[in-house]
Formats: C-alpha cells, sequence, structure tokens
C-alpha cells in the first residue's frame, strides 16, 4: 500500500507540474505574439520613413526591397507564434530576421555616410527617425529570441534505462519530485513534455 500510495502522489505531483508548464508554456506564446505583432507594425512604419527620407537616394531600390523582406518576415513569425508553431521554425526565422535586420542598420549607416558627402543622391528630413524605428525593433526582436530560447529548454536526453533497481537517465531541463525512493520528473525538449517515474525497480517514460 505505501508503494501505490507513493505512485499516486508522484502522478499526482507529475500532472501538476506539467499542466504548470504548459500554462507557462502557453504565456510565453502569447506574449510572443504580441510582441510579433508589435514588430510587424514597427515594419510598416519603417517602410514609411524609408520612402519619406531616403526616396531620393541612388540605394533606396536595394534599401526599399530589403525593409518589405523585412516587414514579410516580421508578418510570418507573427503568423507562426499566433498559432503556436513549431519552435524550431521560430528559432530559425527570428535568427534570419535579426541578420537582415542588421544588414538594412548597415545599409542605412552607408547611404548617410555618402549622402553627407555629396554621394548617391540625398536625404530629405530628419532621417534619425529611421535608427529610431530600427533600434526599436532591434529591441523587440531581441526580445522575442529570449521567448523562443525560454521555450527551447536543454532537449531531453534519450539514453536513459533501468540501472541499479531504478530509472537512470536525464529529462534535460524541468522539474523533479522525490518520495519515498519513487523520483517524477517533467522535463521539455525540442518535441514536448515528458514524464518520467522510476524507482524500486521501475522506470517509466511517457513522451518522446
Amino acid at each position: 500500500m505505501t508503494l501505490l500510495r507513493t505512485l499516486l502522489t508522484a502522478l499526482a505531483a507529475a500532472t501538476l507540474m506539467a499542466a504548470t508548464a504548459d500554462r507557462a508554456d502557453a504565456q510565453v506564446y502569447q506574449h510572443l505574439d504580441q510582441l510579433a505583432l508589435r514588430m510587424q507594425g514597427e515594419a510598416r512604419t519603417l517602410y514609411s520613413e524609408v520612402r519619406l527620407h531616403y526616396s531620393h537616394t541612388s540605394a533606396y531600390p536595394h534599401l526599399r526591397s530589403d525593409v518589405i523582406q523585412l516587414y514579410r518576415a516580421a508578418a510570418h513569425v507573427h503568423e507562426v507564434a499566433h498559432h503556436r508553431g513549431s519552435l524550431h521554425h521560430l528559432r530559425s526565422d527570428l535568427a534570419k530576421m535579426d541578420r537582415l535586420l542588421h544588414h538594412v542598420q548597415r545599409l542605412v549607416d552607408s547611404i548617410d555616410f555618402h549622402t553627407s558627402h555629396g554621394h548617391g543622391g540625398h536625404t530629405h528630413g530628419a532621417a534619425y527617425h529611421v535608427r529610431q524605428v530600427l533600434n526599436r525593433m532591434e529591441s523587440l526582436l531581441h526580445h522575442m529570441r529570449r521567448d523562443v530560447a525560454s521555450l527551447t529548454s536543454p532537449p531531453i536526453h534519450h539514453g536513459g534505462g533501468m540501472h541499479g533497481g531504478g530509472f537512470h537517465g536525464g529529462i534535460g531541463h524541468g522539474v523533479h519530485w522525490h518520495g519515498n525512493g519513487v523520483h517524477v520528473g517533467v522535463g521539455r525538449g525540442h518535441h514536448g513534455t515528458t514524464l518520467v517515474i522510476g524507482g524500486r525497480g521501475f522506470g517509466l517514460r511517457i513522451g518522446r
């Protein structure tokens, strides 16, 4: 009876831990969705600012094309985040957006340098607005990448097995419970949540 009570307690603890982890993930996805929507709005603003200030520079077609790509990338990330899509997909898309954003920043620097020396056309008005938008986008992007990193904890390891009368093998990052010789762990990996229960000569893994 003691073992049965311990197992029931372990299962209750595992259920609670898994539910808590799922709620936390849902909150992060919701926050990521909000950030992605803001990024999409900033990309729209950037397009307007670039057209206003740089349309009479020789590099404007290049800059315009890159800004359109940024907007499309932001819209795509928003769509993926809104539907709680693949974390690998999000991580890859955000890395590409980061590279594109820094390319646009360098291009703006180059245009400003050349136009200030009388080459490559001229800018209109206070072009520092463009830099302000780029800085806000960079801050949002870094925040989004941190959110995705919080969801993609260290992967669950798949080498565990029975050893010494219990379950031997890691479950990566997660929460753990011990009681009366029984161990329960709930961890998150790239493929979702895994539950491990082990001890007293048995081992059980639920998940991938």
